[in-house]
Order: C-alpha cells, then sequence, then structure tokens
C-alpha cells in the first residue's frame, strides 16, 4: 500500500513538472509568434493537470480506503480480546 502511494505521489510530481514545461514552451512560442504552438502547448498543459488531479484524488480514495481497514482490524481485534481469545495481539 505504501509503495502504491509514494508511486502516486511521484507521478504527481512528475506531472506538475511536465505541466510547468509546457506552460513555459507555450510562453516561448507565445513571443516567437507561434500561436497555434502555443495552443498546442496549453493543451497539453491542461491534460497533464487533468491526470494529476485524478491522481491526487486516487491517493486520497486509497488513504481513505487504508484508514477504514486499520480502523476494522482495530475493532476485531478489541472484539476478541473482550471474548477472552488473545489471537489478535497487535495491529501493524
Amino acid at each position: 500500500m505504501r509503495q502504491t502511494i509514494q508511486d502516486l505521489e511521484k507521478r504527481e510530481s512528475f506531472l506538475s513538472i511536465k505541466a510547468k514545461a509546457q506552460h513555459e514552451e507555450a510562453l516561448a512560442k507565445t513571443k516567437a509568434g507561434d500561436k497555434q504552438g502555443a495552443v498546442a502547448a496549453l493543451t497539453r498543459k491542461k491534460m497533464f493537470e487533468k491526470e494529476g488531479e485524478f491522481d491526487t484524488f486516487r491517493t486520497s480514495q486509497l488513504n481513505h480506503c487504508t484508514h477504514h481497514r486499520i480502523n476494522s482490524y482495530e475493532i476485531g481485534a478489541d472484539e476478541s480480546k473482550s471474548r477472552g481469545s488473545n489471537i489478535i495481539h497487535r495491529i501493524c
């Protein structure tokens, strides 16, 4: 799970860098008078930003599910202890 979250965070960082590069490219093309190239660069920038937002959403959903899973394990451990069973000692 942690590896997946780290991978998603790396991807988000990568996409942010790519979006910034496209923005700079659009500015350079605008200064050079290449309006069509500038619009294409801004389109790519928007695509990278949307993909980054989706990855951020996936990361938050994964964190949310992990939190609920750990809570259910803890509830199960507490219930097991209250019934006198010492099978589950600790949840990691």
